[in-house]
């Protein structure tokens, strides 16, 4: 969320208003309460999960998300800069009226900055939904698996589909309809459309460049996925954890040697 905010304040651009319902009541609270629906495992683990708030694997585990979000939301507007349609096209905070607010995100810029976050809020609860040894499997959360899978799918249609009702009324890949039909060459809209609060009219972005946006958005899930079932409650952390009990035990075996070494 502050990576959002931070870059919706770089670019003077505010996410459609819609997007941000969407977040704020379908998404996290939908999400969490999914989340909820995990099953106990059938047998008591070996070990306790960690309790504390601010321990290492609850920092790892956050800190890596944060910075796997802020680098792949970063590189999509490296991306999004390098393409030859958009330059000369960036959003203008100048030549628009601020004072509404609520279409600040009618620009390539905002929703940019929608999509690749959409995805990376609803991929939040995929990471979270492994429950090591203290939950069932994953897939067995079904109501989790399927809200998850539903939202990533209605994502990804907005970002992929040309102008349509759902995408137009969520302000992504839409414009004014006399843009859309006259410029674009796109089907007269049967939709009501409020005309776009900028210059260009629409933000309907190159199908070429949606593909590369939604792989983009994609391999930022699979590495976030990767990083909390493979580093955090996975191998990696297994090694962690036998390597560091070696050590104390090493410390451990010194400790007692030297206070053997001392009764003699």
């Amino acid at each position: 969320m502050a990576s959002l905010e931070l870059f919706q304040y770089y670019f003077s651009v505010v996410v459609a208003q819609w997007s941000w319902i969407l977040i704020d009541s379908v998404v996290t609270v939908g999400l969490s309460w999914a989340l909820t629906m995990a099953q106990p495992a059938k047998t008591l683990a070996p070990s306790r999960p960690t309790a504390r708030l601010l321990g290492p694997e609850t920092l790892w585990s956050a800190g890596g998300q944060i910075a796997l979000n802020f680098a792949f939301l970063s590189g999509g507007f490296g991306i999004l800069y390098r393409q030859s349609w958009f330059r000369c096209r960036e959003f203008d905070a100048s030549a628009v009226d601020t004072a509404r607010w609520w279409l600040l995100g009618d620009s390539y810029e905002a929703e940019v900055i929608a999509i690749i976050c959409l995805f990376q809020f609803i991929n939040a609860a995929a990471t979270f939904n492994f429950g090591h040894r203290y939950r069932r499997a994953w897939w067995r959360n079904w109501t989790l698996v399927l809200y998850w899978a539903s939202l990533m799918t209605l994502v990804s249609w907005m970002c992929l589909a040309d102008p349509n009702r759902v995408g137009c009324f969520f302000r992504l890949n839409c414009g004014t309809a006399s843009v859309l039909t006259n410029e674009l060459g796109y089907p007269q809209p049967n939709w009501s459309i409020s005309s776009y609060n900028s210059p260009l009219g629409h933000n309907v972005m190159p199908t070429s460049f949606r593909w590369l946006l939604w792989a983009w958005c994609m391999l930022n899930a699979i590495l976030a996925i990767l990083w909390e079932r493979m580093v955090i409650v996975g191998p990696v952390r297994q090694w962690i954890i036998r390597h560091k009990a070696k050590d104390e035990a090493e410390e451990e075996m010194v400790r007692l040697e030297g206070k053997e070494g001392k009764m003699l």
